[in-house]
């Protein structure tokens, strides 16, 4: 691989992932294929070991490991996209520092997909959760929300509202995918921001969307992926604020990208609908006015219908008094 130009750059984005990145990269390295692969690492300036790993593993796998060690840290969007623009690869992939591959035919299985058909732009996989504490492993249950759209290959465009509008978690998960470099540099060319705006939180939808949109979508039945859930959490107000941040910035790319793409005011409500009465519920449970008056623009500027539990948090919210007294009783409960 040393001497060959690679055909697919998989990306692997870590940041304090110490004792799971190794993982990730053993399972991306045990791929078996007739071509050469790369593996572009984007070690965010962790605080624990991770960056020593990296650096190993690097030193191990000159040919294929390349490893960009940022300092300081760059985030979830630069970081993503920077590597992107290191690639070298005809075709992309990608693997969180914490998830890893479970079939070793993934890349070739789907790169085969991508030669037989220059229209594909992306080709997805069935996955599966992985929780960390036990070792056990469920179905996504993608296969029961997605059913319908989950044809061995989707025409042209076919995808691109319902990827939208997904509310049961995400159509395509893009750690199971493979995409065309040169689809997806023609949509970062043409709409930069769309990809690098830190408005927005995420790095997937905008490039699952936009290939749906511009191509044919391929699926492979077989799950390749583990996908790592039930790491330590606290339900406190750090991460409620974290998460509010986090959905408000999903809504706004939404917005961009219906406004971008000259959507229809309902095209989207019900996306819209679920994930406002949700960042509402942690608004109210925060007692934020800010918050609350935030969703509120937003139901007025998408148009979205409110819930009749949203309509309720909203009344119980007018009044300072009502809205504590009305915490106090759901503590209780």
């Amino acid at each position: 691989m040393t001497d060959c130009k690679p055909k697919v750059s998989v990306i692997v984005l870590t940041y304090n992932q110490e004792k799971l990145i190794g993982r990730t990269l053993d399972s991306i390295l045990a791929q078996k294929c007739d071509f050469p692969f790369e593996i572009i690492v984007g070690e965010d300036c962790s605080t624990d070991g991770t960056l020593a790993v990296c650096r190993d593993y690097e030193a191990r796998y000159p040919g294929i490991i390349r490893l960009f060690a940022n300092n300081p840290n760059k985030g979830l969007l630069d970081n993503y996209y920077d590597c992107i623009l290191q690639a070298r690869g005809e075709y992309l992939a990608d693997c969180g520092g914490d998830d890893f591959w479970i079939d070793p035919y993934k890349l070739q299985k789907e790169a085969d997909i991508l030669d037989s058909d220059p229209e594909i732009t992306i080709v997805h996989t069935a996955w599966q959760y992985y929780d960390e504490p036990t070792g056990i492993t469920r179905p996504s249950r993608a296969e029961v929300y997605h059913n319908q759209y989950l044809k061995l290959v989707s025409e042209k465009g076919e995808l691109f509202l319902p990827i939208l509008n997904d509310i049961h978690g995400p159509l395509i998960h893009l750690c199971t995918a493979m995409f065309r470099r040169d689809a997806l540099m023609k949509c970062y060319t043409a709409d930069t921001s769309l990809f690098r705006d830190k408005q927005f939180m995420c790095e997937d939808l905008q490039i699952t969307s936009s290939l749906s949109r511009d191509g044919k979508v391929a699926y492979i039945p077989d799950v390749t992926l583990s996908y790592s859930v039930g790491k330590p959490s606290v339900m406190s107000r750090g991460n409620m604020e974290k998460t509010f941040r986090f959905y408000m910035s999903t809504i706004k790319l939404l917005y961009y990208i219906q406004e971008q793409n000259h959507l229809p005011d309902s095209a989207l409500h019900v996306q819209y609908s679920d994930r406002l009465h949700f960042i509402m519920t942690q608004a109210f449970r925060l007692c934020n006015r800010e918050m609350r008056d935030d969703v509120l623009k937003w139901y007025k500027k998408t148009g979205a219908p409110r819930k009749v539990k949203t309509r309720i948090l909203q009344l119980l919210s007018i009044n300072d008094i009502a809205w504590k007294l009305s915490l106090k009783m759901l503590n209780l409960l």
